[in-house]
């Protein structure tokens, strides 16, 4: 594949020279890059992040962030009602906050502060059998405040090599988690086994199956959106430590494909075959897809030096904020919210239906049968607060591919220990 370096530049955008490191673009400010092509999108990205600051406060409860938050009737009023609690969402949001001042964080998190919530998370998370939250943790600790979590690069090392099936999305977060710590401890191992296993993963056609190896049936060579975004951003980063053209290319070949199949109007689809490089259903729509983790992946790759995808992701925020078919909208103001997904009013396991089938039988039904294209679409009032932490993270985050530098090769600090980090408004 050739790959296009530098085409920021070729779009009237000034990028920082690139260090001796890798030839990609940073220090990049992402939401400078975006108001240079377009004021509206900026405007329209700082709004969102303006009202992510406005509304994580009612979502914090005890030293935790909430599963979600519902839009309830209260004496004919609506109000938002707080469930539960969960230890990825408030990891997430640990990662977003790191890139905000510390008024933001204080008012956020009600006195308490940012080493203080990552050390809960940290603790939390050593305890936790999900391997998602062990890599995000591992991630946030070390990117936000220089943290490094020896108990959990040892866990995720050993669940690497027992061979247990992952989520290429959470193979990714490991990848990325690894990367980060470098600087502070010793993941060489850690980085080259994720590393590796992702690659492996990869499909001819670009794209990343949900597991490697899934049983025969309609969800064999099934993948998803995140499982794309987050190998995206993982392999670029991958590419910029360790100078691997190779992953820099497995990148570029993701997002490529990943782009051919939005739709016109902006739309991300939600499931594919990574075989064919079908879209098999676009339902539901994952508001922070739309509007940050998208951005934030192809932003990445661009980062690494990577492939401009700029228009992909100004349509994916125009649909966002304008697509016609949507009745109500993601944002609410009122209530500082961001809701978490819609879905189309047509009968959606009709289409999933038929999606297996045409994957079983491999029939070449046109997309439109699938339910690609313009549909009534209805939003779900719930959100999410960790979509809030990916939107602060998204667009703050674009100095981090500068702070990659190839991990020691032995003696990985035994204990948590914190190094002063500068965080950016």
């Amino acid at each position: 594949m050739s790959i296009q370096r530098g085409t920021w530049q070729s779009a009237g955008l000034s990028t920082a020279p690139a260090t001796s490191r890798a030839d990609g673009c940073f220090p990049f400010a992402r939401l400078d890059a975006l108001g240079k092509v377009s004021i509206d999108a900026r405007t329209q990205v700082e709004g969102l992040i303006a009202l992510a600051k406005r509304g994580l406060p009612r979502m914090f409860r005890k030293g935790s962030f909430a599963h979600k938050v519902k839009a309830v009737r209260i004496n004919g009023d609506v109000a938002l009602k707080p469930e539960g609690e969960s230890l990825r969402n408030s990891i997430c949001i640990a990662m977003g906050l790191a890139f905000v001042d510390e008024d933001d964080q204080a008012s956020i998190l009600k006195g308490l502060s940012l080493a203080d919530l990552l050390r809960l998370v940290v603790t939390r998370a050593e305890f936790s059998n999900d391997p998602g939250a062990m890599a995000l943790a591992l991630w946030a600790a070390a990117e936000g405040r220089g943290l490094f979590a020896s108990p959990l690069v040892v866990r995720l090392t050993k669940l690497l090599e027992s061979g247990a099936p992952l989520p290429a999305a959470e193979v990714a977060w490991i990848l990325t988690a690894a990367i980060a710590a470098g600087p502070a401890g010793d993941t060489v191992h850690l980085v080259g086994m994720a590393g590796k296993r992702l690659m492996n993963m990869q499909s001819p056609s670009g794209l990343f199956p949900r597991f490697a190896a899934s049983p025969a049936g309609p969800e064999e060579h099934a993948g998803y959106l995140a499982d794309q975004t987050y190998a995206i951003q993982a392999l670029a980063r991958l590419s910029i430590l360790r100078r691997n053209t190779e992953a820099l290319t497995a990148a570029e070949a993701c997002a490529s494909k990943m782009c051919s199949m939005q739709e016109m109007s902006g739309r991300w689809w939600w499931r594919c075959n990574t075989r064919t490089g079908e879209v098999l259903a676009t339902d539901p729509v994952l508001s922070v897809q739309q509007c940050a983790i998208a951005p934030m992946a192809l932003f990445e790759l661009t980062e690494a030096g990577g492939s401009d995808h700029l228009p992909s992701i100004l349509k994916g925020l125009h649909w966002f904020e304008e697509h016609t078919a949507m009745k109500g909208s993601f944002v609410n103001n009122n209530l500082n919210v961001i809701w978490h997904s819609s879905r189309s009013r047509s009968s959606n396991w009709v289409s999933l239906a038929i999606a297996q089938c045409r994957q079983t039988l491999q029939q070449n039904l046109p997309a439109s049968i699938i339910g690609v294209g313009s549909q009534r679409i209805r939003v779900i009032r719930e959100c999410s607060p960790d979509d809030l932490g990916w939107l602060l993270y998204g667009w703050y985050s674009g100095h981090s591919a500068a702070n990659i530098i190839e991990p020691p090769q032995s003696g990985g600090q035994a204990n948590l220990s914190f190094v002063p980090s500068q965080a950016t408004a």
